[in-house]
């Protein structure tokens, strides 16, 4: 007998007794979005005005890496053949290809570098950024996918928070097996979303604007109507204010504050400790890679990777890696820009970067 794991998830959130398929639906619909993040209109607005002017400019849009090269061109129509992300990522002068048309893009770092700056920008918070981060156990979800489209990328009428328990429902629709007994509630909540972000972000007027450019991507906004409306949410659940965190504690709008917990070692490391570690990994090197370091969606292999684009030994990379992440698991990230900043012989330039990256924990 098949057996299938969402199953243990759904009976959680609405009940093992409930037998009422068309309830059922409705009460996993009620509890995934209230939990669920949006963005306010006005933000998402001022995002689209970007991306159209972009568009009208020239400019160019970031963009999630693509396996198929042909997604790809030079100015003159030529594919650029890339063997990994990195090496697409350094390349400069490559267009997307809609089409008849050609969008000027850079390709984004690891996937969703872009989308999480673009969060940090506009409200403040910080997702998938470890022990700095302000959202926690959540997954950045682009609804109608489609994120190696410039277009579609970094609207925000695209990207939502979802719990990450909640994601299975959410994520690779199309690889479920035609006889999976959960299909139709799958299918169902991803038209839930879908129905929601169109009709609450006008997204229909927004297509007209791509099509008036030339950009037409009305085929990739489609969804199944679906008996929902926003109306019968209690409250839609918008991130409505930037978020201010001191110290280890996070204060949203109208809600209560929350510790944010660092994990730690077994022994916990002191500030001469820290400071030793500092040396070891080098204070440049700290700041240049801190967000990867801090970021748990990169792993130890793609932080080796990064680093070995600086010239290190092996031995060297391998320390270096190792003692940054070991920073940001101690909670130590804010203490050690604090004391690179601080240190008398550092270069402005890194002084200032570290600065910054503060500043995002304050």
């Amino acid at each position: 007998m098949a057996k299938n794991c969402l199953e243990g998830l759904i009976d959680s959130i609405v009940g093992t007794t409930n037998t009422d398929f068309e309830q059922r639906l409705h009460m996993l619909a009620d509890h995934m979005i209230s939990h669920s993040f949006f963005f306010p209109k006005e933000i998402v607005d001022n995002q689209h005005e970007k991306i159209i002017s972009a568009l009208k400019n020239k400019e160019s849009l970031p963009t999630r890496y693509s396996t198929v090269p042909e997604c790809y061109c030079f100015a003159d129509g030529t594919i650029p053949y890339f063997k990994n992300k990195t090496e697409a990522n350094k390349a400069t002068d490559i267009f997307y290809k809609f089409r008849n048309n050609k969008i000027p893009v850079k390709v984004d770092k690891d996937g969703n570098y872009s989308v999480r700056q673009l969060i940090r920008e506009t409200t403040g918070h910080i997702i998938s950024q470890g022990a700095i981060s302000t959202i926690t156990y959540a997954t950045i979800s682009h609804i109608w996918g489609q994120a190696f489209n410039p277009i579609f990328f970094t609207s925000l009428w695209n990207i939502f928070i979802v719990p990450t328990y909640c994601n299975p429902i959410l994520d690779k629709t199309d690889d479920l097996p035609g006889n999976d007994v959960f299909a139709k509630e799958v299918t169902y909540i991803n038209n839930v979303y879908k129905k929601i972000c169109y009709e609450y972000y006008d997204v229909k007027t927004k297509i007209e604007e791509f099509k008036e450019l030339g950009f037409d991507i009305t085929a990739f906004v489609s969804y199944d109507n679906v008996d929902y409306s926003i109306k019968e949410l209690p409250a839609f659940p918008e991130i409505t204010e930037k978020v201010t965190v001191k110290t280890n504690t996070v204060k949203t709008d109208g809600s209560q504050a929350q510790t944010v917990a660092p994990t730690t070692d077994n022994q916990t490391a002191t500030e001469d400790c820290l400071i030793r570690d500092l040396q070891t990994i080098g204070m440049r090197t700290f700041v240049e890679f801190y967000e990867a370091f801090a970021d748990p969606e990169y792993t130890m292999t793609d932080i080796k990777s990064m680093l070995d684009t600086c010239g290190y030994s092996p031995n060297s990379i391998n320390t270096k890696a190792s003692v940054g992440r070991r920073i940001i698991r101690n909670g130590q990230g804010r203490e050690a820009l604090e004391i690179i900043i601080q240190a008398a012989k550092i270069d402005e330039n890194i002084r200032q970067r570290a600065q910054d990256l503060l500043s995002l924990e304050y």
